[in-house]
């Protein structure tokens, strides 16, 4: 991940629109009117890492990775075979009712 400085790298559009139920959003639909239209803004972070020329500052933004990357057994997931069914859960029930209107 790169360090960014908000002050510098990002860029702002004005007058985007917006989702419908957005009430901090400017509105500029009529009211009563269908669709609810909003305006606001998107904001864009340039996060780009540094190019393969300046290997110095690129070796400073490793990728990183989440807790407990590469700790997975996976051979322990797998040692039930392939299209092995999971053991039932014990004192759980669950329905399922399907209705059709047609």
């Amino acid at each position: 991940m790169r360090a960014v400085l908000l002050t510098a790298n990002n860029f702002i559009v004005p007058g985007t629109r917006g989702h419908s139920l957005d009430s901090s959003l400017t509105r500029v639909s009529k009211p009563g009117t269908n669709p609810v239209i909003h305006v606001g803004s998107r904001i864009g972070i340039d996060a780009t890492k540094p190019s393969t020329f300046e290997p110095e500052k690129r070796a400073a933004l490793n990728r990183i990775f989440p807790k407990g990357y590469g700790r997975v057994n996976l051979e322990g997931m797998l040692d039930r075979g392939v299209g092995a069914r999971p053991e039932p859960l014990q004192g759980v029930g669950i329905a399922i009712f399907i209705s059709r209107t047609s």
